[in-house]
């Protein structure tokens, strides 16, 4: 998380007042214990990556490039980061095999921030086309949501 910080503030990023409050939740450590660990880490969940049958049941899963292993709940944290404000997160979220606590929910944001911190590193650099990338906000627009509700509970 802070080699992703220190990218972010070298290359400036995200708005200062961002980046502060990141460090901030960052110095304040993680809002919750992992309660389960060794289990599958989806990095890549999104509609693109689900195959559906036309009756609309599941038929496959593409795309474990990104997979890891360690808290289940860090894939919806994952998917928060890049999908926070869509549909898609939400949905998830309702099929997500029960009602997370308060907790539990603090740690996906957590791992919300995990994930936008561990694309910082990277955010500043050109496309394999060439072409600049969109701005990190724009990549991952669920950290806003994630570092409003941690930062609310520092």
């Amino acid at each position: 998380m802070c080699t992703g910080l220190a990218s972010i503030k070298d290359h400036k990023l995200l708005e200062p007042s961002l980046t502060s409050e990141i460090e901030r939740v960052i110095c304040a450590g993680a809002p919750a214990q992992a309660s389960a660990t060794q289990r599958l880490v989806w990095g890549d969940i999104n509609f693109g990556n689900i195959l559906v049958r036309e009756d609309g049941r599941v038929a496959g899963l593409i795309d474990f490039e990104g997979c890891l292993s360690g808290d289940p709940l860090a894939t919806l944290g994952y998917a928060a980061a890049v999908h926070g404000t869509e549909p898609f997160f939400s949905q998830l979220q309702q099929a997500w095999p029960r009602t997370l606590s308060e907790d539990e929910e603090n740690l996906v944001a957590w791992y919300t921030l995990l994930r936008a911190l561990r694309l910082g590193r990277y955010a500043h650099l050109p496309l394999p086309t060439g072409r600049p990338r969109d701005p990190l906000v724009h990549i991952v627009p669920g950290i806003i949501p994630a570092l409003r509700r941690l930062a609310a509970n520092c």
